[in-house]
């Protein structure tokens, strides 16, 4: 949902905006809770060290990516159909470009802003998150939400599923002084929050940009899952470790049977 609605707003915004400078990281040295040079995918991997904090991406890792992406794309469509006269194919984005310049930025922001709102029915979570989040927390392992999505997306997602009170920290892309990943502003900021070394924590995502973020931030692991937009191919050479889904971690870190 994120990639299609960055490309809304880098429509809206195509007239006036340059193009930005990327952000270059450089990976530092694996600390304390490397796993090993070559990552591996395992449906029961062995148990490992305890980290003192997991940082969770949120979309295709806690919560099913296409469950929200599918449902979200089409109403968006629809409605930036109905609200613009125009016929909307894959050529979207060029569509979109036709509109008059006077009134198009309200027009998207409508749209998008509407569909986030009803999209949230379709929202699936991966695993049951009470039951993953609960185990932790029974463990002493300090837990956070880093996303780029919005505050009030995450926050009622946190709430919809039960898992509002067993999150330590959530950080947001709408937050004051957020980067966006791979860029390791958050990951410091979530780490000096709640008093843990960064090599003493994971971060857990689907997507390079997760992955980019633990290095960049000198973080004790990386930890690739499967179950959102990021193939095998495609993040098998960042991740420490890669695992079907979250539901691995409650046996890597803590030898507890993958529910």
């Amino acid at each position: 949902m994120n990639f299609f609605f960055s490309a809304l707003l880098a429509l809206r915004n195509a007239s006036s905006t340059t193009p930005s400078t990327a952000i270059t990281t450089h990976s530092p040295p694996r600390r304390q809770l490397t796993i090993q040079s070559k990552p591996r995918i395992e449906e029961n991997p062995l148990e490992l060290q305890k980290p003192e904090l997991i940082i969770f991406d949120k979309d295709g890792t806690l919560i099913c990516f296409h469950s929200m992406w599918i449902p979200w794309a089409m109403d968006t469509a629809k409605r930036l159909e109905e609200a613009t006269g125009l016929r909307l194919s894959r050529q979207i984005y060029q569509l979109l470009g036709l509109c008059p310049a006077q009134g198009k930025d309200n027009v998207i922001d409508k749209c998008i802003q509407d569909s986030q709102l009803r999209s949230s029915a379709s929202l699936r979570a991966i695993l049951d998150m009470q039951l993953l989040f609960n185990a932790l927390k029974d463990n002493d392992v300090k837990t956070a939400v880093c996303t780029a999505d919005n505050r009030t997306n995450t926050v009622a997602m946190l709430q919809r599923f039960g898992i509002e009170k067993l999150v330590d920290i959530i950080v947001c892309g709408d937050d004051p002084g957020s980067k966006p990943k791979p860029h390791p502003r958050n990951a410091d900021y979530i780490c000096r929050s709640l008093r843990v070394p960064p090599e003493n924590a994971v971060m857990v995502g689907d997507t390079l940009a997760d992955l980019g973020m633990a290095r960049a931030a000198g973080l004790g692991a990386a930890v690739g899952v499967l179950s959102g937009v990021g193939s095998l191919d495609h993040l098998e050479s960042h991740a420490d470790i890669l695992v079907p889904d979250v539901g691995s971690l409650l046996t890597i870190f803590l030898g507890i049977d993958k529910f």
